[in-house]
């Protein structure tokens, strides 16, 4: 072959090569979203055969990728449905026939999206009945979770007396939530139902515990039939649910005095009982007390050990949801040691912490220690000066083993930096070890710049126990957490609150723990009830933000 033809075809090749990474022509690029042109049945049909097929006409060709997972048909039909693209429709076939005189409902989501990725401006929702009215019933309500709300569905179950499990049976009613959490429920047969929120992570339609994040409504919904009562304020917090009982994973001999228990998680001891034996010999080893560091490892002080080998044995112990101790796996076995403890104790957190900016004027300061310290041997050399060096009158105590409290006998100065100073040997732990000079530095938060939260929290279940709290969350830097707690319903301030931007919430604790109970799905526990107030609360200096009134739901 000639160089003239080699460098001809060259040349061809690479202008092929240019032109396929050139725009092609035809205009401005497409990005209108699809929309349903119309539907067969039409929406709101009645007496439509149960052989019927739904079809429903697009104003172009969908992705059936984006479509897969984003329509929804209620009640609930797993396999018996199935989906064909044909052109601009979505066609919809059933397996067995549908159920005679039943009200159905297919939501397209707005994931539906067409090729160029275009999404649907809004859901379209298709109902009709296979009997002679079509179903009106209506449930509305808000999801709440710490992250966004991407992929949480939620789900009706329609029952009589048997509880349902989610973990065992798909959910009669599918909805999506909307980006701030709301939902809707409509066209629902008369019943009763009980209402989930789940992150359904492996999209079977089944809960699956711990690895999907699940929602417990306070109450279940009652349709009634020809009633035009909106079921409202069904307001759900998610969890993620713990039903692993802890495990002793690890015993080891730290010191001839003091047994270290490595559990898989936080655990609660109070109820606690431990038996340590030295193998071979009938007496146990004297426990003088436990203690932790708020992680998932237990100490327990003990009488002197030997170079030996023990074992032991525990019960009585839960985690922080309740569930007790593996039986199985509640003893250990280890070796004993004649090391003493030489090592002193060391601070591993205060509040405020040293450096703050803005510590309460009013509040307590703690100071939290590696290990217990002893508490019949703290003298007065534990100061709190301004840095003039002029004492503040406090009185010093301990809130447990390891947590020393100081409380100021009158409140602090405004926008004033303070010290704690604990000389060499004021405190020392059980065994003689003195900690080193040490010393915590914060400053007041200036008071001329605090503002104020008031208003009202209802009720409309007279009669209901529990106490009410009431917190405001910053939500930008520093954030804040600020709490009150009425004994009943009505007015309410929260004040000493630094400006910015707030979210108010609250909740009945029905169960006095102090703490908000999620519920459980199964055995069925219901949540407690809490209200959110629906705007964000601006905090301005000096200013107090009132009128906020808090709702908590009817049962």
């Amino acid at each position: 072959m000639s160089k003239i033809v080699l460098k001809s075809l060259l040349i061809l090749s690479i202008v092929f090569s240019c032109a396929k990474q050139a725009r092609p022509p035809g205009g401005p690029v497409d990005k209108t979203p699809p929309f349903v042109i119309s539907a067969l049945p039409e929406n709101g049909s009645v007496e439509v055969d149960v052989n019927t097929d739904v079809q429903v006409l697009f104003s172009e060709g969908v992705n059936p990728v984006s479509a897969k997972d984003a329509i929804f048909i209620t009640p609930f039909q797993g396999d018996n449905a199935y989906i064909k693209f044909r052109g601009r429709k979505i066609v919809i076939k059933f397996r067995n026939p549908l159920e005679s005189d039943k009200t159905y409902v297919i939501t397209f989501g707005t994931n539906i999206s067409d090729y160029r990725s275009n999404k649907m401006d809004s859901s379209f929702t298709l109902a009709f009945s296979t009997g002679h009215v079509l179903d009106q019933g209506r449930i509305e309500g808000r999801v709440f979770r710490d992250k966004d709300l991407k992929g949480v569905d939620v789900w009706a179950y329609q029952f009589d007396k048997d509880s349902p499990d989610p973990s065992e049976s798909n959910p009669d009613y599918i909805v999506q939530c909307a980006e701030d959490g709301s939902f809707k429920f409509d066209y629902m047969s008369p019943g009763k139902y009980r209402i989930f929120a789940v992150k359904d992570n492996f999209a079977d339609k089944l809960y699956q515990p711990e690895e999907d994040e699940i929602g417990v409504c306070f109450k279940d919904a009652v349709l009634i039939r020809d009633s035009t009562v909106v079921n409202k304020d069904f307001l759900i917090r998610m969890t993620r649910e713990d039903t692993t009982f802890p495990v002793l994973q690890r015993a080891v001999s730290v010191t001839c005095n003091r047994v270290a228990m490595q559990f898989s998680e936080p655990v609660l001891y109070d109820t606690c009982k431990i038996l340590i034996k030295e193998k071979q010999k009938p007496d146990s080893l004297k426990i003088k007390f436990l203690w932790d560091t708020g992680s998932n490892v237990l100490f327990a002080e003990t009488g002197i050990q030997q170079d030996a080998d023990y074992k032991i044995t525990l019960s009585g112990i839960y985690d922080f949801t309740g569930n007790p101790v593996d039986t199985v796996l509640s003893s250990f076995n280890f070796h004993g040691t004649a090391r003493r403890d030489t090592i002193a104790p060391v601070i591993t957190g205060t509040v405020p912490s040293s450096g703050e900016k803005f510590a309460d004027v009013s509040g307590k300061i703690t100071i939290d220690f590696s290990e217990p310290v002893d508490t019949f041997k703290v003298n007065h050399n534990i100061a709190l000066t301004d840095t003039a060096l002029n004492p503040v009158p406090c009185k010093v105590t301990f809130s447990n083993v390891n947590s020393l409290l100081i409380e100021p006998e009158i409140n602090l100065k405004s926008s004033k930096m303070y010290k704690i100073v604990i000389s060499s040997g004021s405190i020392g732990d059980l065994y003689g070890n003195v900690i080193k000079d040490t010393t915590i530095v914060f400053t007041t938060v200036n008071t001329d710049t605090l503002g104020s939260i008031a208003g009202e929290i209802t009720d409309p279940e007279e009669g209901s126990k529990g106490e009410i709290y009431i917190n405001a969350i910053k939500i930008d830097k520093p954030i804040r957490n600020y709490q009150v707690v009425l004994a009943e319903p009505g007015d309410f301030e929260i004040n000493n609150v630094l400006p910015g931007h707030y979210m108010l919430s609250a909740f009945r604790d029905s169960n006095s723990d102090k703490l908000f109970n999620f519920g459980r799905p199964f055995p069925f526990i219901p949540s407690e009830r809490f209200a959110v107030f629906p705007d964000t609360v601006v905090v301005k200096s000096r200013w107090t933000n009132q009128d906020n009134v808090l709702k908590l739901p009817a049962k």
